[in-house]
């Protein structure tokens, strides 16, 4: 038995250590390598998406700053319109007040004295001349060319600022009585106040409202003095509007200008009544020339 365990022939034969090292480590080695690239790849594919996130931001910056270059750039050319437009209103202003300095100065040429005549040679004149010593005829002229322009000026009729106005007059209901509606309404008086036409337009469900139209003198007679004095009649009257405002600047027996048509934006409500905004085109103020 012993001599069997010591036979050489009989031993199991191992490969060499050193090459079994060898193939160990170049194993070791290769799963490393392939480790590093996984690590290699990953790390370069977030590179890639970092640069991809930083360009993106990076247009939408640009985008930013070419949107409010536009923009200042249209706020620019608004303020150049505008100084133009200004530039423009002021040469004209300049123009007309040249003209008015050139009135004034014709106005004065003629209300000026005549000028003295010098005195002969043989007399002392000029800046010696003493200003106690005037012309008769002169100081005639003078005083004639002053009387004739107050006289002008007295006589020159005064401008008088005056305004149509229509009102809607909405009633209670159906039943309310529209004639004596009118009549009260008519019954308001005042000084500048002239009452003028009226009808009946169909508001709906068989109610109406009363239109009357009035002409104003504007430093006399106001909307909210008409209008106060229309809502007392309560039993009759629940709202009054404004449907028309025509401005008139009239001279007597001479019409100027008709300004300003609108429609009406004042208006006097009682228990909840609704009110509208109109325009009449049709109604105006005719006045003999």
């Amino acid at each position: 038995m012993a001599a069997a365990l010591c036979d050489s022939s009989a031993c199991v034969q191992f490969p060499e250590y050193p090459k079994i090292e060898c193939d160990y480590v170049s194993y070791l080695s290769s799963a490393k390598q392939d480790v590093s690239l996984d690590m290699q790849k990953a790390s370069s594919y977030l590179a890639q998406e970092i640069q991809k996130a930083r360009e993106h931001i990076k247009s939408s910056l640009d985008k930013q700053k070419n949107l409010i270059r536009a923009l200042d750039t249209s706020r620019i050319d608004e303020l150049e319109k505008t100084v133009n437009s200004l530039i423009t209103r002021i040469s004209e202003l300049e123009v007309q007040l040249g003209k008015m300095r050139e009135l004034d100065q014709m106005v004065l040429d003629r209300t000026a004295p005549a000028a003295k005549p010098a005195g002969d040679g043989g007399e002392e004149g000029g800046l010696f001349d003493s200003d106690d010593e005037e012309d008769p005829e002169a100081e005639r002229i003078r005083a004639e060319r002053l009387a004739e322009y107050e006289a002008k000026k007295a006589t020159k009729p005064a401008v008088v600022a005056k305004s149509n106005i229509i009102f809607d007059v909405k009633p209670w209901g159906d039943d309310t009585d529209l004639v004596e509606m009118e009549r009260l309404v008519r019954s308001i008086q005042a000084d500048g106040l002239i009452w003028g036409s009226s009808k009946l337009v169909p508001v709906g469900y068989g109610i109406k409202k009363l239109q009357i139209s009035c002409v104003v003198e504007d430093d006399k007679v106001g909307t909210d003095f008409l209008e106060e004095a229309m809502t007392e009649f309560e039993d009759y009257v629940q709202s009054v509007d404004v449907v028309a405002f025509n401005k008139v600047l009239e001279q007597p027996g001479n019409i100027l200008a008709l300004v300003l048509p609108s429609g009406g934006t004042a208006a006097r409500h009682r228990k909840g009544a609704t009110t509208g905004r109109y325009i009449l085109s049709g109604w105006r103020l005719s006045c003999p020339t």
